[in-house]
């Protein structure tokens, strides 16, 4: 059986190519920027660590120091305690309290119980760099010999990195340069058993861009706004 249908036959939905060939085109002319960006922007954590305060300020911009030296000379600190760092802030804790120790001269910041460690937390936007001097202390506030300490950075990107010593003393630096921002920073005292966690001078920074980084990022600009200018006199 064959149905036949007369009358007039309707004719199929024109396409419009051009503007699919436009979208095509444009994403084409902006494959350059979009692999600027991708190769300025890292797709993993990047940590570089420092152990003198010379080379870490030579690698950092702004930064920001808490000497401590507000500080009680021997009494707890409010915790957690909220504090500045130059144009820059952040949230230090310990387990069970903080710990204050001043002799006139200069600030500690301590924990109010042995071997608890003192976590740095709560960074204001832009901190990308941050250093301290950590050691251990005794029950009288004074620096000990022999203090095996561990220093754990983590950033935005996942990534963490640690710094052993096994020997910390008032002028052991620990410093970290992150190509993300820093979320956290461990200060922990594993011996000897009377110690107490200290800090002094923490740093707060932010990175000084590549020059490579810096030439592709405005490269990539400079491309978005061509294709901005190019589009609007296509129109």
């Amino acid at each position: 059986l064959t149905l036949t249908v007369s009358g007039p036959q309707a004719h199929p939905p024109t396409c419009h190519p051009k503007p699919m060939n436009a979208l095509l085109n444009t994403l084409r002319l902006a494959a350059p920027t979009l692999a600027a960006l991708a190769l300025a922007t890292p797709a993993q954590a990047v940590i570089t660590e420092y152990t003198d305060l010379a080379s870490f300020m030579a690698a950092v911009q702004n930064p920001g120091t808490d000497s401590f030296d507000d500080l009680p000379a021997f009494a707890l600190v409010d915790t957690p305690a909220l504090r500045p760092a130059g144009d820059f802030s952040y949230s230090v804790d310990a387990l069970t309290g903080l710990f204050g120790l001043n002799d006139g001269v200069d600030g500690l910041l301590s924990t109010n119980d042995r071997l608890d460690p003192l976590s740095f937390t709560g960074f204001s936007a832009g901190v990308s760099a941050i250093g301290l001097n950590a050691f251990g202390t005794n029950f009288d506030g004074l620096a000990i010999s022999g203090a095996v300490l561990s220093v754990t950075v983590v950033d935005s990107l996942g990534g963490t990195l640690t710094l052993d010593t096994t020997d910390a003393t008032p002028g052991s630096f620990f410093g970290f340069v992150s190509s993300g921002a820093i979320a956290s920073l461990v200060v922990q005292l594993s011996a000897p058993d009377e110690a107490y966690a200290t800090a002094n001078n923490l740093v707060l920074a932010s990175v000084v861009p590549e020059p490579g980084t810096c030439a592709l990022m405005l490269g990539g600009l400079g491309m978005v706004g061509w294709l901005a200018r190019r589009r609007r006199g296509a129109a």
